[in-house]
C-alpha cells in the first residue's frame, strides 16, 4: 500500500496490522508531528484470513489515505515448487533406467562327473527397476577326459530354462575349449531374477574352468 496521513493533530505514529492480530505491533509505519504536512510511505502488510488489515492511530487524531498498489501471492513460487519436485522425480526415473550390468567370475578349476541335471557354477541377481531387457553373456572353458564325451553349459533365469546349450565334443584331458552363448530376456519393472551358469556332462569326468556370467539390464526405450 502506499499511505498517507493528512491534518494530525498530535506527534503520532500509524501502524498498520492484519485485522486478526489481537493487538497492534509495537513498531509503526508511519510517523509524524504535529501540524506536519501530507505524508506518504510505502507499507507491506499481511491480509487476515477474511482479506481484512487494521489501522491504528497513536495519539490525537489524523485522516489517513490508503492506496493498494500491488499484492504478493505464493502461486508462482508453488508452480516453481511443483516443477521442480516433478523435475526431481523424472531424474529419479532417468537414474533408476539407467543400464548396469552385473557379473560373477571363478577361476577356480572344478572336476564334474556324469550328470543330467545341469549343476550350477555361477550366478547373477538382476532387479529391473524399469521396464526392460536383460542381456545374459556367459563362457567357459572346459575339458572332458574320453573321446566324442559331450560336455554341455549353458545359461538360464530361476528356472534354469536353457535354450541351445553350447557342446564341447572329441576333448582330451588337459586340452580345454572355451565355450559360451548370449541369451536375452524382456523385464517387467519390479522383476527380480536370477541367472545362473550350470553345466553338465553325459559320461565320464569333464573339467571346467574361468566361469564367467554376466548380465547388461537396458531399459525400455
Amino acid at each position: 500500500m502506499n499511505v498517507t496521513i493528512v491534518n494530525g493533530t498530535q506527534p503520532s505514529n500509524l501502524a498498520v496490522y492484519p485485522a486478526d492480530l489481537a493487538a497492534p505491533p509495537k513498531v509503526s509505519n508511519l510517523n509524524w508531528s504535529s501540524g506536519q504536512q501530507a505524508t506518504p510511505n510505502k507499507v507491506d502488510v499481511k491480509l487476515s484470513p477474511t482479506g481484512r488489515i487494521k489501522l491504528r492511530n497513536a495519539f490525537g487524531t489524523v485522516d489517513v489515505i490508503g492506496d493498494v498498489v500491488g499484492y504478493y501471492t505464493r502461486t508462482s513460487l508453488q508452480e516453481l515448487s511443483n516443477r521442480v519436485g516433478s523435475l526431481e522425480s523424472e531424474l529419479d526415473d532417468v537414474v533408476a533406467g539407467m543400464p548396469f550390468s552385473v557379473i560373477d567370475s571363478q577361476d577356480a578349476q572344478v572336476q564334474l562327473s556324469t550328470s543330467l541335471t545341469p549343476v550350477p557354477f555361477a550366478s547373477v541377481d538382476v532387479a529391473a527397476p524399469v521396464d526392460g531387457r536383460v542381456v545374459v553373456n556367459w563362457s567357459a572353458r572346459v575339458s572332458g577326459s574320453t573321446a566324442n564325451q559331450q560336455i554341455q553349459c549353458g545359461a538360464g533365469d530361476s528356472n534354469m530354462t536353457w535354450t541351445r546349450p553350447e557342446k564341447s565334443g572329441g576333448a582330451t584331458t588337459g586340452l580345454f575349449t572355451s565355450i559360451g552363448a548370449t541369451r536375452g530376456y524382456d523385464v517387467s519393472a519390479g522383476d527380480a531374477t536370477t541367472f545362473t551358469l550350470a553345466c553338465r556332462v553325459t559320461t565320464g569326468t569333464a573339467y571346467i574352468q574361468q566361469r564367467d556370467i554376466n548380465a547388461t539390464f537396458a531399459p525400455s526405450p
